[in-house]
């Protein structure tokens, strides 16, 4: 009995410390502006402007639904395409499939209070907003 409450407590702290909220994803140094969390904008930044001048780079976002649950998303700037990774697996209500397409660019515009980053010229043919971000 005593071993099966150690157990019991062990996988409650490990679920509860596993969960993914804005401030951990700040302090694993992800990229984050939601529910009122912003941080590391700046390394989204530099990605783009490695990208301008067609060095190698990656930057990791991770997004919040409403709800609470992380979207990450993977940027991979190589061979002049930037790899785009959505990963909704950890988002309760939503698709949970995995996404990977191939962008030509990525930009912030400004946009009265806001900023939006978006990736472009992407296959399958879409564009993308990754992220907004307030002034």
């Amino acid at each position: 009995m005593k071993y099966q409450n150690i157990f019991i407590l062990a996988t409650l702290l490990l679920l509860i410390g596993c969960s993914a909220t804005p401030e951990k994803a700040v302090k694993n140094g992800d990229v984050v502006s939601d529910l009122g969390v912003i941080g590391n904008i700046d390394k989204l930044d530099h990605f783009i402007s490695e990208v301008s001048y067609k060095k190698e780079s990656s930057v990791k976002i991770t997004r919040f639904t409403k709800e609470g649950d992380p979207v990450f998303i993977r940027l991979n700037y190589t061979q002049n395409k930037i790899e785009v990774e959505e990963d909704p697996s950890k988002d309760k209500n939503g698709n949970k499939e995995k996404r990977n397409y191939l962008c030509t660019s990525i930009t912030n515009k400004e946009q009265a209070n806001e900023v939006h980053y978006l990736v472009m010229g992407c296959s399958p043919s879409r564009s993308t907003e990754l992220l907004v971000v307030p002034k």
